[in-house]
């Protein structure tokens, strides 16, 4: 499938519509042609971690795109990389028996991200993560909380990660 690939002026070159969207071609690649300016650009696509120009996660680092003649042509292959996800199972620490609802509170490390899942049936699935280290603290009525950490690489699907609560 295509990505969407979103400009964003680094100036008012675009006018009042600061954002413009194009899809990449049925190779990966997209072509722009813009009007003298500076941009930053992003690709996106489910499932895939989002990624500036230049192999970059975060706009920060992002080199911009500087186009300097009327008319010129910016062309580049997209590389995405899929995201990853964790899954597992929470049990009474004693029992072994599935603790059937609570809630997973996933927090990014060197990251800004938090996330919560719901634990239905004793599972619970996080999906959607940037690569990274994540803490997983679990929160049930009845039981002491409990944490645990995991690194996600990119495309993984880590897991079962099984979690045991002491009763509180």
């Amino acid at each position: 499938s295509h990505a969407q690939i979103v400009v964003v002026a680094a100036d008012q070159t675009l006018g009042s519509k600061r954002q413009k969207r194009h899809r990449t071609d049925q190779n990966g690649t997209f072509r722009l042609r813009l009007p003298v300016g500076e941009y930053w650009v992003k690709v996106m696509a489910v499932g895939f971690i989002p990624h500036w120009y230049e192999d970059t996660t975060g706009r920060s680092e992002a080199v911009p795109v500087v186009i300097d003649e009327p008319g010129a042509e910016v062309v580049w292959p997209v590389v995405v990389a899929p995201l990853a996800s964790a899954y597992g199972q929470v049990v009474d620490a004693v029992s072994g028996q599935a603790i059937h609802s609570g809630i997973v509170l996933i927090e990014g490390l060197a990251l800004r991200l938090r996330k919560r899942v719901a634990i239905v049936d004793g599972y619970f699935i996080a999906e959607g993560l940037v690569p990274g280290a994540y803490r997983l603290q679990v929160l049930v009525g009845g039981y002491v909380t409990a944490q645990t950490g995991v690194t996600l690489a990119v495309g993984d699907a880590l897991g079962p990660i099984e979690i045991g609560l002491s009763k509180g």
